[in-house]
């Protein structure tokens, strides 16, 4: 489904996102700390397929994944064309990425077909 954050999204501790036919589109900034597992894919069908993460142009507020060694998953478009997007501690692995910053502390990153991840549908975006 399509979830809403109006007002961002922060997360510390033990927890974990995830979900299928997922899209989140963001209003305000997002930190995940502590030991936050992700495992998102985008929907296949309708209008938000293959956005598995929107941020407006307009909401320069960073994105920050900290603190857990292993993987993040995000099957689908990550766009925050405005936003500094970092990771520390992480390896995430994204379908595709916009972002205005990449900040990578303590891992690569895995993108693409090579994963197996889905391809993307034929998409158009417009702001």
């Amino acid at each position: 489904g399509l979830f809403v954050l109006d007002q961002g999204l922060s997360v510390s501790g033990n927890a974990t996102l995830s979900g299928s036919g997922v899209t989140i589109y963001n209003f305000g900034g997002m930190t995940l700390s502590g030991n936050v597992s992700v495992n998102l894919s985008a929907p296949t069908t309708g209008l938000m397929a293959g956005m598995v993460y929107y941020q407006p142009a307009s909401n320069a507020s960073g994105v920050t994944i900290n603190g857990r060694a292993g993987t993040d998953n995000f099957l689908g478009a990550v766009y925050m064309p405005s936003a500094a997007l970092t990771f520390n501690g992480n390896v995430p692995n994204m379908t595709f990425l916009v972002a205005s910053s990449i900040t990578m502390n303590g891992g690569g990153m895995g993108a693409g077909p090579s994963l197996n991840y889905m391809g993307l549908p034929h998409a158009v975006l417009a702001e």
